[in-house]
């Protein structure tokens, strides 16, 4: 649906918006490994929600990635 590189602090951060397959709107962000200092994101995918947002976090080839959409744990598990 549309991307593009945001700013966080001193990180790039890549933003990739998408709709798949008519479900609701998703967000991925793409972050550097190393930004995280004190943080080590998990392996596989970790589940959370923060509001009305389903989000999940992981980290793999030096990269994190956080995803967030309105849609229920269940469909987000799914979609990843």
């Amino acid at each position: 649906h549309g991307c593009r590189i945001l700013r966080w602090g001193r990180q790039k951060v890549a933003l990739i918006c998408f709709v798949p397959d008519g479900k609701p709107h998703v967000d991925l962000l793409v972050i550097d490994g190393a930004s995280f200092s004190d943080f080590t994101p998990p392996k596989s995918p970790h589940f959370g929600r923060s509001g009305e947002l389903a989000t999940a976090i992981w980290s793999a080839g030096g990269k994190t990635y956080l995803v967030a959409a309105k849609m229920d744990m269940e469909q987000l598990r799914r979609l990843l």
